[in-house]
């Protein structure tokens, strides 16, 4: 299997772990290594703390 880990970019700590298997649901997929786009959003739940972004183009577009 192959994931794309990476820190949050909220600032609260915790680790993104999304799995880059296209025969395995959720997935995603690296549109581009430099500079990273990931497709699709990256939702992020915790407790009551959500995170919601894309990373565009080297940037985290917040939604």
């Amino acid at each position: 299997m192959k994931w794309l880990a990476f820190d949050c970019p909220c600032k609260e700590g915790h680790r993104v772990l999304l799995n880059l298997n296209p025969s395995i649901l959720p997935n995603w997929t690296v549109k581009a290594s430099e500079p990273l786009t990931v497709s699709p959003s990256i939702d992020e739940l915790r407790g009551d703390k959500r995170c919601h972004y894309f990373i565009r183009y080297g940037h985290i577009d917040w939604t």
